[in-house]
């Protein structure tokens, strides 16, 4: 659990997760971020702005493709349905964050879903 934290500065550790993704989105080259926000997976990415302010999340979609941003989008109405673990958003925001400094890895959350079983019979 202490690994999780060596990519957060001591001062991004004191602000908010929110505020340290926008303070990391904002000192990074705005290729890397760009590089780094389109290879996050669109799960870390939606739960990584839940609670950044609209102004916010437009910057992000604005470094992203029309596509990303569209599929982010759609996770983010997802995760207004599931209750989301206060621990699951701080995991994506760490990711991200790594990701942007460039230590990250390509793990974050499976972006598959399993379906419901519905409840026919198999035959």
């Amino acid at each position: 659990m202490c690994g999780r934290k060596q990519h957060l500065s001591s001062k991004q550790r004191t602000q908010p997760p929110d505020r340290a993704l926008v303070t990391t989105l904002r000192s990074v080259d705005r290729v890397q971020a760009q590089n780094a926000l389109m290879t996050s997976s669109d799960r870390d990415l939606a739960l990584a702005l839940m609670y950044l302010e609209d102004r916010e999340r437009a910057a992000v979609f604005a470094r992203v493709s029309p596509a990303k941003a569209a599929r982010v989008h759609s996770e983010l109405l997802l995760q207004q349905r599931l209750r989301i673990e206060y621990r699951q958003y701080l995991d994506a925001v760490e990711r991200v964050i790594s990701r942007l400094r460039g230590a990250g890895r390509r793990s974050g959350v499976a972006s598959y879903l399993r379906p419901r079983r519905t409840g026919r019979q198999i035959s």
